[in-house]
């Protein structure tokens, strides 16, 4: 069958190509702000190649701030927070918290560490890995407990791993040791979700 060379194609069939390349190569995750603000048909109007995620953005950071302020305990991603040190607190503050703890509940928490996790995790693939200098209790030389955690591609082998903690770590790899059941890696070991590995290095 005949097939017309690109530069003849019809602007219908240009315009079909370049939206489904853009859909294979470049997804676009969308964090659609303000959404419990916004109206309802708003949200249901948008589209997206890749996550679309309701988030309170604005909310995520005054709690954080909060958190960092010891005035509540809040972790990223949960629908809930409590109160550490309300005597610091004016009660328009004490309104405005419990304002956003209604909201963080009705809502299911903010959407933005949700975002974030979906897109890293889920999309592109990667794990969270546990460098430590003692494998036994899983510290470093001042006695932090999993003191660094380094996102990476899954499948990551530990000799890259090396790498990516120090120059010198990958330069001069011998061995790993698995933190979880202490048994002895090589180079080629690849890494896992959660993974502690003791790198053994020449100096």
């Amino acid at each position: 069958m005949f097939l017309e060379v690109p530069w003849d194609w019809d602007q219908q069939t240009i315009t079909s190509l370049a939206v489904h390349v853009r859909t294979a190569l470049f997804p676009i995750h969308i964090a659609a702000n303000k959404f419990d603000i916004a109206p309802v048909e708003v949200l249901q109007g948008m589209t997206a190649n890749g996550t679309l995620m309701p988030c309170m953005a604005d909310m995520e950071l005054a709690l954080r701030r909060a958190e960092s302020a010891n005035l509540i305990s809040y972790v990223p991603g949960e629908k809930s927070f409590q109160f550490t040190n309300k005597d610091a607190l004016t009660e328009p503050q004490i309104k405005a918290l419990n304002h956003m703890l209604e909201r963080l509940s009705t809502h299911n928490g903010t959407g933005v560490s949700t975002l974030l996790d979906t897109v890293l995790f889920d999309e592109l693939d990667h794990i969270v890995v546990y460098p430590v200098q003692d494998e036994s209790h899983w510290t470093d030389g001042d006695g932090k407990v999993l003191p660094d955690a380094f996102v990476v591609p899954s499948g990551i082998q530990a000799k890259l791993l090396a790498y990516k903690v120090h120059s010198d770590l990958g330069d001069g790899f011998i061995r790993g040791v698995d933190g979880r059941t202490r048994r002895v890696v090589g180079a080629e070991h690849e890494m896992s979700d959660g993974d502690v590995l003791k790198i053994h290095a020449k100096s």
